[in-house]
């Protein structure tokens, strides 16, 4: 269907893509798609590269940046380019970790791409079919240093608990996987020092990412894989490995800890870990990861945590909206607090993760409110819902 849809030709022949995401911007009832271009390759040009004098792969910037793609949804199977007219088409990048939410709760999906080797972009949606780039005021175009990043992977979440979304977003070597803390009002604070974020990521490659909550207790873990680009990397240097260890983090006190010995034989394995998802595979309640490993077989961890925490996972079902109800915001409501999430397609390091909702409940095993905010504007309320089920949620 790709070419009878529009989406078989890019308007940059020769451009090599990255993490794409689907979103409802005009919130017209059909899912649009972003498509993040990694650069233009161009063989003429191509050039051995070497470090050390050990053949390895080349730096990005030894070809052009290009710019993304916003393809809107037609409603009838095909798709138009808007990347220009939407204001999108206007910056180049080297995009890899892409990922939509509604950072500042208008109502109106936003575009997060984590940029290699330069700025990241933040496409603040405007709501009139344009985007606004603001990156930099907003804060997560550089590190709190004001270095750029080799952004790979990007993911949402709320570390924090207070009903906005996070970013989090992994880096290359030497540098710390970096958690951006939502302000309000499109202001990000780079809180990676701060909470403990990085910890144990400094010498690895870091590529998917996630904020999960693993263990039910409501307050999310941090999930990052692992594993080196260059293979011929211990030829020249002794301080890494091509294959590495993924991380486990998890949070105590308003700081991550590493956790990952402790968190099973699974977790001790080494390869060269790429894509990371998050879903509830055997419908238990419990978050369970599905790692991409290069050059081998993926490695699956079933989640076995020994809890008495509750749970809930929403299947939501857009009616008025698109069917899968990308871009519903449901707050649930349960032990005297209130927890956020928004149903994404398309995050992570070139991935997708579950599209039903899970919430950790810890020792709730009433729910007193869910609420969904659906992307056509309308709001639905239930009460009074048991723990420790899936609960299909359709639009009305």
């Amino acid at each position: 269907m790709t070419e009878k849809a529009g989406l078989a030709r890019s308007s940059y022949p020769g451009c090599v893509g990255a993490g794409c995401a689907f979103l409802d911007y005009d919130r017209d009832g059909h899912l649009d798609l972003y498509v993040g271009h990694y650069l233009k390759f161009d063989e003429a040009a191509w050039k051995p590269w070497t470090l050390k004098n050990v053949p390895a792969y080349c730096n990005p910037r030894s070809f052009a940046p290009v710019a993304s793609q916003l393809f809107h949804n037609n409603g009838d199977g095909t798709f138009t380019d808007v990347s220009e007219s939407s204001g999108i088409g206007k910056y180049k990048g080297y995009a890899m970790g892409v990922v939509c939410s509604d950072f500042d709760d208008d109502g109106w999906p936003d575009i997060f791409v984590g940029n290699d080797v330069m700025e990241n972009f933040l496409f603040h949606n405007k709501g009139d079919g344009t985007f606004e780039e603001i990156g930099l005021p907003a804060g997560v175009a550089y590190d709190q240093y004001g270095d750029p990043l080799g952004s790979m992977g990007a993911n949402v979440g709320d570390f924090d608990g207070d009903g906005l979304p996070d970013i989090i977003l992994t880096d290359y070597q030497s540098k710390l996987t970096t958690l951006y803390r939502n302000l309000g009002h499109m202001q990000f604070q780079d809180v990676t020092v701060k909470t403990g974020a990085g910890t144990g990521s400094f010498a690895l490659v870091k590529w998917g990412c996630g904020l999960v909550d693993f263990d039910n207790d409501g307050v999310p873990e941090i999930f990052t894989s692992a594993g080196h680009l260059q293979d011929s990397v211990e030829q020249y240097d002794k301080s890494t490995t091509y294959k590495e260890r993924s991380i486990l983090l998890q949070q105590r006190n308003g700081r991550y800890a590493d956790v990952t010995a402790t968190s099973g034989a699974i977790m001790a394995t080494v390869e060269s870990s790429r894509g990371a998802v998050f879903g509830d595979l055997n419908n238990d309640g419990k978050m369970d990861i599905v790692m991409l490993n290069a050059r081998s077989h993926p490695t699956l961890m079933i989640n076995e945590t020994a809890t008495t925490n509750h749970w809930v996972l929403l299947k939501l079902l857009g009616t008025k909206s698109n069917r899968s109800a990308v871009g519903a915001v449901a707050r649930v409501t349960a032990g005297g607090r209130s927890q956020v999430d928004e149903v994404r397609a398309g995050r992570g390091y070139q991935s997708a993760e579950d599209l039903r909702l899970h919430f950790g409940l810890g020792s709730a095993a009433i729910i007193d409110q869910v609420e969904v905010r659906w992307p056509s504007g309308l709001t639905n309320i239930w009460t009074n819902l048991g723990a420790d089920q899936i609960i299909r949620l359709q639009e009305r």
